[in-house]
């Protein structure tokens, strides 16, 4: 009975993150003007390596800026050792889920 009340008001199991490999796509969209980019990331050269937070193995810094408006966008994402996603955050934009992004892009 109590695992189902721990379910029911949100007690339950956290939900699962997104692992991320050596090379994957990052999508995000300006808050300015809509415009949307398709990243593709190499852990190996686009990520720093982070030895002194527990939890985090790899952090991605990007500025991203498009050609209609000229926003910077400052994505930052933390990535533990198993590749999964510990954090991440962006400025003056959103990240797209799985089913906002258009196939082929």
């Amino acid at each position: 009975m109590a695992g189902f009340l721990r379910r029911l008001f949100g007690g339950g199991p956290p939900p699962s993150t997104p692992a991320v490999g050596e090379r994957f796509f990052l999508d995000v969209e300006c808050d300015h003007c809509g415009e949307r980019f398709h990243l593709h990331i190499n852990r190996a050269t686009d990520c720093l390596q982070i030895f002194d937070e527990p939890g985090v193995a790899w952090r991605l810094q990007r500025d991203v800026v498009g050609a209609r408006c000229r926003t910077s966008m400052q994505v930052r994402m933390d990535i533990g050792p198993g590749g999964q996603i510990v954090r991440r955050d962006i400025v003056h934009g959103r990240f797209l889920a799985p089913d906002e992004v258009t196939p082929g892009t």
